[in-house]
């Protein structure tokens, strides 16, 4: 339940931005993903989507289960990691936080060693995100469980699943506030 709620927040923060539908999501027995649609370039409105995005499946475990699991905040490929390079990134490469016209390879950037008030400034983006995806989450928990179980029953989304998804997904909707994921209409046990 915890992997499959962790990639339906990711899943659901997508479709219900300003992103492209994802490629696909997918889970297995080591894991599960969210592939995200290409970007041909981007604006800051898509990289707070994005943002948002990387830290939905964190939320998601929050939300539900009331705490994270180590694949949403440990190590160098974990979602954590990503947003915090993510808000370097949006930084420090492309000048949308208000930093200065000059661009600094985000990559090699020592967060320790960055000015306070830049530390300051890109934890103040990943909270705000975090709270914002956490809030999207929260209004659409319905949404969240059924796609949590989709995943669980089909393991893999694509194309016209992930379309038709999407199509049912309406930003306002409410849950019945239980933690129990809906049933598996495609269940044969």
């Amino acid at each position: 339940m915890q992997q499959s709620l962790h990639e339906a927040g990711h899943l659901l923060a997508a479709l219900l931005s300003p992103l492209p539908t994802p490629v696909r999501a997918w889970m297995t027995a080591r894991g599960g993903h969210v592939e995200p649609a290409p970007l041909p370039t981007i604006t800051p409105k898509l990289a707070e989507a994005k943002l948002r995005m990387c830290l939905a499946g964190r939320a998601a475990e929050a939300l539900v289960l009331g705490e994270v699991s180590n694949g949403a905040g440990l190590g160098p490929t974990s979602d954590l990691a990503q947003a915090t390079k993510l808000a370097l990134e949006m930084d420090l490469n492309w000048s949308f936080g208000g930093a200065d016209l000059v661009w600094r390879d985000a990559s090699q950037v020592d967060f320790d060693r960055l000015p306070i008030r830049t530390q300051q400034r890109l934890r103040a983006t990943l909270q705000d995100a975090e709270v914002a995806v956490s809030s999207l989450l929260e209004e659409n928990l319905h949404s969240l469980k059924r796609i949590a179980a989709e995943l669980i029953c089909k393991r893999e989304l694509t194309g016209r699943g992930l379309d038709e998804l999407s199509k049912d997904l309406f930003p306002s909707q409410r849950s019945l506030g239980t933690t129990r994921l809906p049933e598996c209409p495609h269940n044969t046990s």
